[in-house]
């Protein structure tokens, strides 16, 4: 089997992975790569694999156990992806999504920090919205720029 390289955005709950790699499944739909399996693109968490100049590349949303992981990966491993961009809440630990990942044979991980705003006024947090949307853009952003490097390796 050939080796695979997994990008893995990572933090803690609600801090914007799923919302990061929506952003990156709809840059590289937009950009016109060929699409192998494409996702219910209304379900909450999402699996697609592309098809970027001869080389397969799966994207899952998900990853904050290692139960969600099992069907895409599979479908990663049969379809033999180079690439899979995917989530994790941890960066490690002894269970879950980590210890998955780990496991999968000949694998690389790339790990790429969930970047989140937390703001407070008066020692009360408050939601800037705004702000965390343009820093999941910016982050989708460099998912990609990683993804063009792994491609070019």
């Amino acid at each position: 089997m050939k080796s695979m390289t997994i990008i893995a955005l990572w933090g803690r709950q609600k801090t914007g992975k799923t919302t990061t790699l929506k952003m990156v499944y709809n840059e590289l739909k937009a950009k016109g790569y060929s699409l192998l399996h494409k996702p219910d693109e209304n379900e909450g968490d999402i699996y697609a694999i592309f098809e970027i100049d001869g080389i397969k590349v799966g994207l899952f949303t998900g990853g904050d156990n290692a139960g969600c992981l099992d069907e895409p990966f599979k479908a990663f491993l049969k379809a033999e992806c180079a690439i899979c961009i995917t989530a994790s809440r941890v960066r490690r630990t002894r269970n879950g999504s980590v210890t998955f990942l780990e496991g999968i044979r000949n694998s690389d991980i790339i790990w790429h920090r969930k970047a989140v705003i937390y703001s407070s006024h008066n020692g009360v947090v408050t939601d800037p919205t705004d702000e965390q949307s343009e820093i999941n853009k910016i982050q989708a952003g460099f998912i990609i720029k990683e993804l063009k490097q792994q491609l070019k390796n």
